[in-house]
């Protein structure tokens, strides 16, 4: 059983590694997306979790970082979720090019 545990690969995917607010209902869209591209790259690397990782990592970022958007965008307007906003951006400041890259 040791042996087993220090061999173990543990790839987060979906809401373990990035949430995405209810209030967008797109949680589980998100999570098939990653599992379809992390699946894409495995078979692209013949199964190989270190060398399909870092390419699946590079395909998802963009995305990643737009869902870290809209979760921002999402909680400005919701005032349960005001609190947990930790950066003092408002939607009403973000720049053109972020709206741009939003959609």
């Amino acid at each position: 059983m040791a042996d087993f545990a220090l061999c173990l690969q543990i790839v987060l995917l979906g809401d373990a590694a990035h949430t995405m607010s209810p209030v967008l209902g797109q949680g589980f869209n998100s999570g098939m997306e990653d599992v379809i591209k992390f699946a894409q790259c495995l078979e692209q690397h013949q199964g190989n979790v270190d060398a399909a990782l870092p390419v699946y990592n590079k395909a998802r970022l963009p995305d990643i970082h737009a869902i870290l958007l809209l979760n921002e965008l999402a909680a400005s307007f919701d005032i349960g979720l005001r609190t947990q906003v930790t950066t003092s951006s408002h939607p009403a400041s973000m720049n053109q090019a972020t709206l741009s890259y939003l959609h």
